[in-house]
């Protein structure tokens, strides 16, 4: 579907649906589901659209998973986007050449994991979103890994942010949210949090594996015997992981 429609496949209000096996190009949104539940969006495939490939709006208890969203449009594009939905479920998801991955904005209770994204500027940005789980997602070669705005009691774990060209994983105005076991390999600027959250998981299950870290394991525990300093507001990684996880 595509060319010359606002929407390529546009739907609301449908519940316990199937959306799946679609190719959606070169439209505003490839598949847009509003003020629907309970709906399974699977193996669709959306490119070269101006404002994202899979756009959520008011949607509760969806699935979202095995999609391909690449080249959305390089200056405001994402590959998914949620806007006030809760309860959702991404992943499985690639998306490659477009300005975000995953978008949330006033979303809350969602889970986003083993999702994978290249050369994207954000991969994945909550906005004003509260108690999501982001694990296994990998983020690499792009602008930023993972990035929390105003968004709190958020737990972030087992990612591999490396590569990209800003940071790996960055939150502002962002609070009690848990950061542990991700890998951060060779980004400009690992990470940076001028908020109030926990960078690792306690001893000894520790906290995230640093690629530029320095210090060192005396004891062989596998944990750096001293924190590891973020860019910030003086927030710190007590116990840095000695390897990747």
């Amino acid at each position: 579907m595509g060319g010359g429609h606002y929407d390529g496949i546009y739907l609301d209000n449908v519940v316990n649906g199937r959306i799946d096996n679609n190719t959606s190009d070169n439209n505003s949104y490839g598949i847009h589901l509003g003020d629907s539940n309970n709906n399974i969006l699977d193996n669709n495939t959306c490119s070269n659209n101006l404002l994202g490939g899979i756009f959520l709006n008011s949607s509760t208890n969806d699935t979202i998973e095995n999609n391909t969203c690449d080249d959305q449009h390089p200056l405001w594009g994402a590959s998914i986007i949620l806007e006030n939905s809760d309860n959702n479920s991404i992943y499985n998801n690639t998306s490659s050449n477009s300005w975000d991955g995953i978008f949330l904005t006033n979303s809350d209770n969602n889970s986003i994991y083993n999702n994978t994204s290249e050369n994207i500027g954000q991969s994945i940005i909550l906005v004003n979103s509260d108690n999501n789980s982001i694990y296994n997602n990998t983020s690499s070669n792009g602008g930023a890994g993972i990035d929390l705005y105003e968004s709190n009691n958020n737990i972030i774990y087992n990612n591999t942010c490396e590569n990209n060209g800003y940071h790996g994983i960055y939150l502002h105005d962002s609070f009690n949210n848990h950061i542990y076991h991700n890998n951060l390999v060779n980004n400009a600027t690992q990470a940076s949090d001028d908020g109030s959250n926990y960078w690792d998981d306690g001893y000894p299950s520790g906290g995230n594996y640093w690629s530029d870290y320095t210090g060192s394991d005396a004891d062989g525990d596998e944990i750096g015997d001293t924190p590891y300093n973020l860019t910030g507001d003086n927030n710190q990684d007590r116990y840095p992981l000695m390897n990747p996880i």
